[in-house]
C-alpha cells in the first residue's frame, strides 16, 4: 500500500472528518456524515496496520478517529440531556409558568358549574325548556352510564384523547385571542353544571360523582390548565415586562406550547380511564384512587419539578445556540 497515494486519495475525507469532529453544534445531517466518515476512516486505518504499518499515518488517523469518536458519544449524551431537560424541566416548567392562571380557571369554573346547577335546581321552568323532564330521566337511567359502554374500550378511550387532546392544544395555542380560552371554560363549565343538575333532580348524584370521578379528576385538571396556559400566552401579550413584546412571546410561546405535549400525556392517560377504569366492575373506591392519583400526579409534576427548575433559575427555554440571537449586536 502507497501510504502516500491513502493520504492524498482521503485527504478531503479526513479533514472533512476533522471538522465535523471540531465543531461544536452538529445537525442530524452532519451527525450522520460524521459516523459514515468515521466508519470509512476506521476502515482505512485497518487497511494500514495490516497491509503498510506506517507509524506516522497510524497515529495521526488514531488521534482522528479518537476525536470523532469523543464528538459521537459527546453528541449522543448530549441528545440523551436535552431529551431528559425536557421532560423534567422545560415540560413542567410550561405548566408552572401558569400556575396561577390554572388555579384560576379551576377555582371560577367550579364556581360556574356550582351557579348552573343551583340555578336550574331552583328555576324549574328554565330547566324544562333547556332539558325537559322526560329527557331528564332518561339520562339519569341509560344514557348517562350507557355513553362510558356505547364503544370498544379502546375506541372510546382513543376518541375521548383525541378530541379532548385536540381542545387543549387549541385553548393554548389560541390563548393570544384572550377571548377562546374563556369560552372553552365557559362552555365546559356549563355543561358540567347542567348534568349535574340532571342527575341530582333525578336522585343520581352519587351516580353522577362515581362515573365522573375515575377520569373527570385528570380531565378537568388538563381542561383547566390548558386554559390557565392559554392565558398565561395572553397575559404576555399584554404585559411583555422588560423584553419586547416579539422576545416576550417567542420566548414564552416555546416553554408554554411544550404544555401542550405535557397535557396530551396526561390526557391520554385520562383517555384510557374514562375508557377502561370508569365503566369497569372495579370497586368504587378502586376507581377513585386511580383517577385521584393520575390527578395529584399531574398537579405534583408541575409544581415540585416545576418550582425546583425556577429555584435553580432556569426558565426551560432553549439554549441561546439553538435559537439564535434575539437581535443583532453592535
Amino acid at each position: 500500500m502507497d501510504i502516500d497515494a491513502l493520504r492524498q486519495s482521503h485527504k478531503d475525507q479526513w479533514e472533512r472528518l476533522g471538522k465535523l469532529a471540531s465543531k461544536r453544534i452538529l445537525s442530524a445531517k452532519e451527525t450522520d456524515e460524521l459516523i459514515s466518515l468515521y466508519g470509512q476512516v476506521g476502515q482505512q486505518l485497518s487497511a494500514v496496520r495490516s497491509q503498510a504499518p506506517d507509524p506516522d499515518a497510524i497515529v495521526e488517523l488514531s488521534r482522528l478517529l479518537s476525536r470523532a469518536r469523543g464528538r459521537i458519544g459527546y453528541h449522543q449524551n448530549a441528545r440523551a440531556t436535552n431529551v431528559r431537560r425536557f421532560v423534567t424541566v422545560t415540560m413542567p416548567m410550561g405548566l408552572y409558568k401558569a400556575r396561577w392562571f390554572s388555579i384560576g380557571v379551576m377555582v371560577a369554573s367550579l364556581a360556574v358549574s356550582l351557579i348552573c346547577a343551583l340555578y336550574l335546581l331552583n328555576n324549574m321552568t328554565v330547566f324544562d325548556l333547556l332539558v325537559p323532564p322526560a329527557t331528564r330521566r332518561s339520562i339519569a337511567q341509560s344514557q348517562f352510564v350507557g355513553y362510558y359502554s356505547q364503544y370498544a374500550h379502546s375506541e372510546f378511550a382513543s376518541q375521548v384523547w383525541t378530541n379532548n387532546a385536540r381542545v387543549a392544544a387549541i385553548s393554548i395555542i389560541s390563548g393570544l385571542t384572550g377571548f377562546f380560552p374563556i369560552l372553552v371554560q365557559w362552555q365546559n363549565a356549563l355543561n358540567v353544571g347542567l348534568m349535574g343538575a340532571v342527575m341530582s333532580e333525578q336522585g343520581e348524584i352519587g351516580k353522577f360523582f362515581a362515573y365522573i370521578s375515575p377520569h373527570g379528576l385528570l380531565e378537568l385538571s388538563c381542561v383547566f390548565m390548558s386554559g390557565g396556559v392559554g392565558l398565561r400566552l395572553f397575559w404576555t401579550m399584554l404585559v411583555p415586562g422588560r423584553r419586547t413584546r416579539g422576545q416576550a412571546l417567542a420566548q414564552e410561546g416555546r416553554v408554554l406550547v411544550s404544555a401542550v405535549i405535557s397535557l396530551t400525556a396526561a390526557l391520554a392517560v385520562a383517555g384510557a380511564l374514562e375508557g377502561f377504569v370508569t365503566p369497569s366492575d372495579l370497586p368504587l373506591w378502586i376507581k377513585i384512587t386511580l383517577g385521584a392519583s393520575a390527578a395529584v400526579g399531574l398537579w405534583a409534576y408541575t409544581f415540585i419539578l416545576g418550582r425546583r427548575a425556577a429555584l435553580q433559575g432556569d426558565d426551560g427555554d432553549l439554549d441561546p445556540s439553538q435559537i439564535g440571537a434575539y437581535a443583532a449586536q453592535a
